[in-house]
């Protein structure tokens, strides 16, 4: 009888771990595939947008002539290019500094762990993963 109650009570207190461990992968599962979705979803809408850009530029100028003057209108299109015009600059030139120094931000793990990332410098001529950290 007394090695029952141990048995019973080994297999209850293991049975509450196992759901415990079982319930956290099930939740960092889900939250994976929950992160994993909304990326694909924003991606799609992302290049809906893209993709139909000059559409959509239209109706908004037909909207902003229907709603405001026409003098305010033509005011809020030329801010509009003027800011597309800075912002795609912006990019482009992000690109190219990245395209041509490839090598100053290279994110590795830091010796703490491999879930800890940390960004680390490295001039251009050095070849490998020996780094400086900043």
């Amino acid at each position: 009888m007394k090695h029952a109650k141990q048995v019973a009570g080994f297999f209850q207190s293991h049975s509450t771990y196992a759901s415990q461990q079982i319930n956290a992968i099930l939740s960092a599962a889900f939250s994976v595939f929950g992160q994993m979705f909304s990326m694909i979803f924003a991606l799609v809408i992302a290049f809906t947008v893209v993709s139909q850009k000059e559409r959509l530029a239209e109706q908004a100028k037909t909207a902003l002539y229907a709603f405001a003057p026409p003098a305010r209108a033509d005011t809020s299109i030329a801010y509009a290019r003027k800011i597309t015009r800075i912002f795609s600059n912006f990019i482009s030139g992000q690109v190219l500094e990245w395209s041509f120094r490839p090598c100053e931000a290279v994110c590795l793990p830091p010796s703490g762990g491999i879930f800890s990332f940390g960004f680390i410098k490295r001039p251009c001529g050095e070849k490998g993963l020996s780094a400086t950290r900043t």
